[in-house]
């Protein structure tokens, strides 16, 4: 088992998996070389830091030790036509999502959030696809902000409405090849879901 967390200087891969399993499963999900796996390995040219344990509990504790954790949730919507929702958010595209709530359910954030974000509304979720992690500063804390995807499917009429006070200012439906156009201007956790889920890239 391996846990991904993007971070503002690269990545860091938490695992339990023997080297040369490690290695494989981290070449196929991240299209990404790495080298063997010591206790912590860094590789500048990669941005990838590995850590290895015998226990990846152990290790999640241990890495979000010092950090605040933000739960959210988020979306991954599809139309009767099998087009995928992303949105423009800071000169990036990205996935519908936000903060979790006091008192709501993970579901219940996630569909709160894609209605508010985009406008729509007419919305099922048919299953959780993963959790992704990613970290960033709110002056000198360090935020882990594990971000909880869920597969949804969009069965109404309604028009797509960016929401502005979130910086939103463009949304759109994508088929495969306009996704792939737009891999390289995707936060690193949305590409990896989208070429996962949606371009069948393994």
């Amino acid at each position: 088992m391996y846990i991904i967390i993007h971070e503002p200087q690269g990545k860091t891969i938490l695992t339990d998996l023997p080297t040369q399993d490690a290695e494989q499963q981290t070449e196929s999900k991240n299209s990404n070389p790495l080298s063997a796996i010591g206790q912590t390995s860094t590789y500048p040219s990669d941005k990838v830091n590995i850590i290895y344990g015998e226990n990846i509990d152990q290790l999640f504790k241990k890495y979000i030790a010092d950090k605040i954790i933000i739960e959210a949730a988020g979306g991954m919507i599809f139309n009767h036509e099998n087009k995928l929702l992303l949105i423009f958010r800071k000169g990036m595209w990205d996935m519908p999502k936000g903060k979790l709530d006091e008192g709501e359910s993970i579901e219940e954030c996630a569909l709160r959030e894609v209605t508010e974000e985009t406008g729509l509304s007419t919305l099922t979720i048919e299953h959780k696809i993963q959790i992704t992690y990613h970290t960033y500063y709110i002056g000198n804390q360090l935020i882990l902000k594990p971000s909880h995807w869920f597969k949804m499917k969009f069965s109404g009429n309604e028009i797509l409405i960016p929401q502005s006070e979130e910086d939103i200012t463009e949304i759109k439906w994508v088929n495969e090849e306009e996704a792939i156009q737009l891999l390289p201007s995707m936060y690193a956790s949305v590409e990896e879901m989208v070429k996962s889920y949606f371009l069948g890239v393994q």
